[in-house]
């Protein structure tokens, strides 16, 4: 008797027959009961449809029973689909492992290899190079009756998000978004004959990635314009991450026009991260607008954001989440006073006529003075013998007139300094705006400046200690909207001073405690809107990797990639990232096997006056980055 056969999803009629002892779906599409269905015009099966399957005609076959004879079964083992790794010893068994999920390569498109520098491999079967790499992966295909090559489509899964931002189902892209984000894979029979698989593939996120290696890669990028609002619904809110890969595979032998189709599907990244970010943008001029220097808008901000950053990161399987909105801030005033900048001495508590010392300064309105405002004020600070930094900063603030109050800050000490200086941040109870001019001091030791800031010539000094203790200008921009220590706080200015692109404040959690910079000066990077006569925060794709670049400052907690590395020139921390994008720009966060030398701050020599404070170190940069970003990021 015909019996019924419940379906799941992606069980196919040819499969079902198959597994019936049939050759191909014919018999369950003539059967009488099935006349009708829908799922006969369908490739797959949907979970719940019953489906008749016929009985099978026995035929008996009459042969001497005093010989041997061979009976080969047509039909065995069914047609399947899966994603493999493939392994130097297993062309085709059931006991090679079965990939779970696919991973973005962290290799240059068109290399490969334990050292990242040998070519990637164009043909079929094991390739130690291509094996290497443990994010290429392989199509294989069963099919005994397949009689040669065979063509299976490999395409991106697009994302569709419920309202709370969860992903309810995927479907293919359409449209201009479906350009290479498809493919037609070739399958070449292996040894067992009954079993197909590619070449070496590997996903990639962006378009010069995919042309390098056309025939073998897939491309799962971003959607981003920069215009979205935070809603499941807008394009910048669709990730590379919760896409899938889809591997199908139509039965040659089927006999229905609409064939039926064995596929495998696979969730992209593991383990995956969402790397907090705050954005602060500073305007050209006290007001209220959206707009920084050089005409920055948020637009332009979100678009490098959820497509450069997250194209970037996706490799390491993690993603940029804003947190709050991007916010739009005033130049910092000059109201923060500095004691003891860069060698963080006490003050001696003597001038040099052997009197008891002074520091003193005036607080007033910034020009253009308003008509009711107040008259300057005259502070003086009788200092007191061998006070440290953070100790005049205290007899400053109880110094202050009525009206004003004060914060004083510890900064970490520079290399080679006895402790770190002090921020004496100064403010009016009213709100408004302070400028401290005429300051100076008489002691024999301490020192006193003001923090003048020039958000279009900001000053930052490379080397060593300025990654610890770091420059007045740094510090009076990180303190007019400082951050929270659970994230990465982005700061948009015009430009530096000797047009670098950015500047980034480290951790330094390999130092010791004096030389750990204190919340909020880490976990922060500063940006410049202009550099080298090109803009670098605008709607173009100009030096696409120096944001992902400089927060890497921050997950690496080193400096850059050493320029003598083989794989130099493609690293996401080369000094100079790549002015534009290709396929060996600088964009690569590099994993095992790859090691690449990077440079970090050595412990061993910032209590000694030697001039190098620097070592290499061999490293996956991405695992690092991973656990440098874990106090900064959150799960999926």
């Amino acid at each position: 008797m015909p019996t019924t056969v419940i379906a799941n999803d992606g069980d196919t009629l040819c499969g079902l027959a198959i597994d019936a002892g049939f050759i191909d779906c014919k018999p369950i599409r003539d059967e009488p009961q099935n006349q009708g269905k829908d799922f006969l015009n369908r490739p797959t099966l949907k979970k719940g449809d019953k489906v008749v399957i016929p009985d099978k005609k026995l035929k008996d076959e009459h042969k001497a029973v005093d010989a041997k004879h061979i009976f080969g079964k047509k039909n065995a083992p069914g047609v399947s689909i899966r994603f493999v790794h493939g392994s130097p010893d297993k062309e085709y068994s059931a006991d090679d492992f079965t990939l779970t999920a696919l991973n973005i390569s962290n290799y240059q498109t068109n290399l490969a290899g334990a050292t990242g520098q040998g070519a990637f491999p164009r043909s079929y079967g094991f390739n130690a190079d291509g094996h290497a790499d443990p994010d290429t992966f392989k199509v294989e295909v069963v099919d005994p009756a397949a009689g040669g090559p065979v063509t299976v489509i490999l395409e991106a899964m697009k994302p569709v998000y419920k309202n709370d931002g969860t992903v309810d189902h995927h479907e293919v892209f359409g449209g201009a978004q479906a350009a290479g984000r498809k493919a037609n894979i070739i399958c070449q029979k292996v040894s067992s004959g009954v079993a197909y698989r590619s070449k070496y593939l590997r996903l990639v996120t962006d378009d010069l990635d995919q042309a390098a290696v056309a025939d073998q890669t897939l491309m799962v990028t971003d959607i981003a314009d920069g215009l979205g609002t935070g809603k499941p619904t807008d394009n910048d809110f669709l990730e590379i991450l919760d896409q899938q890969v889809r591997a199908s595979y139509s039965v040659k032998r089927c006999p229905a026009p609409q064939k039926c189709t064995v596929s495998a599907q696979l969730p992209i990244g593991e383990d995956r991260l969402r790397i907090k970010l705050a954005i602060h943008v500073f305007r050209g001029t006290v007001g209220t607008k959206k707009l920084g220097m050089n005409g920055v808008s948020e637009q332009m901000l979100r678009r490098r954001t959820f497509r450069w950053f997250r194209r970037t990161y996706a490799q390491a399987n993690m993603a940029p989440k804003l947190v709050d909105p991007v916010e739009f801030i005033d130049p910092p005033a000059d109201n923060m006073l500095v004691i003891s900048q860069g060698h963080g001495q006490s003050c001696y508590g003597l001038n040099w006529a052997d009197n008891q010392s002074t520091l003193s300064f005036t607080l007033s309105t910034p020009p253009p003075h308003p008509p009711d405002a107040a008259p300057d004020k005259v502070v003086v600070v009788d200092l007191q013998p061998f006070l440290t930094p953070a100790g005049i900063g205290i007899l400053v603030i109880k110094a202050l007139p009525a009206g004003f109050h004060g914060v004083a800050h510890a900064n970490a000490a520079a290399f080679n300094a006895l402790r770190g200086s002090c921020d004496v941040l100064i403010e009016r109870e009213d709100g408004k705006r302070v400028m401290i001019s005429n300051e100076t001091t008489d002691d024999k030791w301490a020192s006193v400046t003001v923090a003048r800031v020039n958000i279009n010539d900001v000053h930052w000094a490379p080397g060593p200690m300025e990654y610890v203790s770091h420059t007045t200008d740094c510090r009076r921009l990180i303190r007019a909207a400082p951050g929270k220590s659970d994230q990465v706080d982005v700061y948009v200015v015009g430009h530096f001073c000797d047009d670098t692109r950015g500047f980034t404040l480290l951790r330094c959690w390999g130092l010791k405690p004096p030389f750990q910079p204190p919340d909020p000066l880490r976990l922060a990077l500063i940006l410049a809107t202009t550099s080298q006569n090109q803009n670098i925060v605008d709607n173009s794709d100009n030096s696409p990797f120096s944001f992902p670049h400089e927060a890497g400052h921050i997950f690496n907690d080193g400096i850059h990639v050493d320029a003598h590395d083989p794989n130099f020139s493609s690293q996401l921390m080369k000094l100079g990232t790549s002015s534009s994008n290709s396929a060996g720009a600088s964009k690569r966060i590099s994993d095992s096997p790859v090691l690449v030398e990077c440079e970090f701050l050595d412990v061993a020599f910032v209590d000694s006056a030697h001039s190098n404070r620097q070592k290499l170190m061999k490293i996956a940069a991405a695992p690092r980055f991973r656990i440098g970003a874990k106090a900064v990021s959150e799960g999926w």
